[in-house]
């Protein structure tokens, strides 16, 4: 395929998933962020085996190339680009989400996306004309691996509420400690300001 046409396939389904992404933040908001970003994953990650069949197999056809990836990339992938960012903020207590949400962004940037063109290229050179399978299987190992992250994340985020649930009795006790004791009566009338309005 020519480099144009290949560019203008990415373009569109850059496009496309900048709709996809509010639709998957706003599922996320309904049925939970760990459940859309588990599926969103496996789903992302095994649609790299279809995808590298149709452009291994049919190069030149423009439409199935589009398709194979505008599919994976504009839809599939918003459906983990779209709840990510508030799936990160349930990792870390306020106190610290801003700096624990930018490690974790710019750590997972540097060795996860940044070392998958280097791999790719690896693979794409060890296997030779099955260097496509290689990369798709890579891209399916990475799927099953964020989506057991988003399962951890969930069991994690489970336990920390049962942790910090506390019953209503507690909640009530503190509440008295911390409420000063009003005075009686008879206190305020002893007490040196009530001697002082008084001898006014």
């Amino acid at each position: 395929m020519p480099r144009t046409e290949a560019l203008l396939g990415v373009t569109a389904a850059a496009l496309i998933m900048c709709a996809f992404i509010p639709f998957f933040g706003r599922l996320s908001d309904r049925m939970g962020r760990t459940n859309v970003y588990f599926w969103g994953s496996l789903i992302t990650g095994f649609s790299a085996l279809p995808a590298f069949w149709i452009w291994m197999n049919y190069p030149d056809k423009a439409i199935l190339v589009w398709s194979a990836l505008i599919i994976p990339f504009a839809i599939f992938y918003a459906s983990i680009y779209g709840p990510e960012a508030a799936l990160f903020c349930d990792l870390f207590r306020p106190q610290v989400r801003y700096t624990g949400i930018s490690f974790v962004y710019q750590f997972s940037g540097i060795f996860a996306s940044g070392l998958t063109p280097i791999i790719a290229t690896a693979l794409l050179q060890a296997y030779g004309p099955n260097g496509g399978w290689a990369i798709a299987s890579y891209c399916g190992f990475a799927g099953i691996v964020s989506a057991l992250s988003a399962w951890w994340i969930g069991s994690l985020a489970r336990r920390r509420s049962r942790a910090f649930l506390v019953p209503a009795p507690t909640v009530a006790s503190r509440l008295r400690r911390r409420i000063p004791r009003r005075t009686n009566s008879t206190e305020d009338l002893d007490s040196p300001i009530t001697d002082r309005a008084v001898s006014v």
